[in-house]
């Protein structure tokens, strides 16, 4: 008897982004194709053929739902909502609010009561506008001059973000968070940099997260300096906003050109330079 075949997994992408940007990013997508994985095809597929549903914006509450089988009509050539056992979405339900950085802070400061010094890691932060009398009314309390950054709630890629060192600076026409900025980074090269790593969280009931090896290391392209902090170029570290940096392409002090490292170069970097690093 001939070896029985086996149906390829099927991924369903989900609708292209407001940009028209695909909402499976083409690494993510060359990695199913790789394994050999094939499209699901709404227009003639079963509801019940694909086994990962992929896409970049929020999943409707129902299509977390899961199904013994999926409840379909007969004749429906759509998909049903909610999943069946085998189905994976690539979002877990309520997590939305981590991405909207008001909402991240409103959830720190629940964990803070209830876990005390464990979520004691973010800067102090104001709200705005609702505490904007309460951020003021710190300012003038303190003793020495601080400084703030300010940050769009619902926003990315540094865009709205400016830093104050007097209330009298401050100017919003959205939901902003204000927190104490840390204006002694430590530097590479006179560099402010920051760190993006990636995760997998596979479980949530127990908490299961692998952490990849590799990551980046995003460089503001100007030189750090305290003072200049209308900078966005030495003050900012968003690749967005630093590839159109004039010294983008230049081949600067210890990182050279553009605005990247992988988190494996930044470590073989500190381990030859330990101590002599600028802060």
């Amino acid at each position: 008897m001939g070896e029985k075949k086996t149906k390829p997994i099927k991924y369903r992408a989900g609708d292209r982004r407001p940009d028209d940007s695909p909402a499976v990013p083409p690494m993510v997508e060359r990695c199913f194709t790789d394994r050999g994985w094939v499209a699901w095809d709404e227009a003639t597929d079963d509801p019940r053929a694909w086994s990962v549903h992929w896409k970049s914006g929020r999943f409707k509450t129902n299509e977390y739902v899961h199904h013994p089988a999926a409840a379909v009509p007969a004749g429906h050539p759509g998909p049903a909502s909610g999943s069946t056992a085998h189905q994976r979405i690539n979002h877990y339900p309520r997590t939305s609010p981590i991405c909207v950085k008001d909402q991240l802070v409103r959830l720190v400061r629940r964990l803070r009561c209830v876990y005390g010094g464990a979520f004691d890691f973010l800067p102090r932060s104001f709200l705005l506008p609702n505490e904007y009398l309460a951020f003021v009314k710190h300012v003038a309390a303190q003793t020495r001059r601080t400084m703030w950054i300010c940050k769009p709630a619902d926003s990315s890629r540094g865009r709205g973000i400016f830093i104050i060192a007097d209330v009298s600076e401050l100017e919003y026409d959205c939901n902003y968070v204000v927190q104490r900025y840390v204006d002694r980074p430590l530097l590479i090269g006179g560099y402010k940099f920051d760190l993006r790593l990636y995760v997998a969280v596979t479980s949530m009931h127990p908490l299961t997260v692998y952490l990849h090896d590799e990551g980046l290391c995003r460089f503001g392209t100007h030189k750090y300096h305290q003072a200049d902090y209308g900078n966005v170029y030495s003050h900012l570290t968003n690749a967005s906003i630093n590839k159109c940096s004039p010294s983008y392409g230049d081949d600067k002090d210890t990182i050279g050109a553009g605005c990247k490292w992988t988190v494996g170069r930044l470590k073989a970097h500190l381990r030859a330079h330990a101590g002599a690093l600028g802060g």
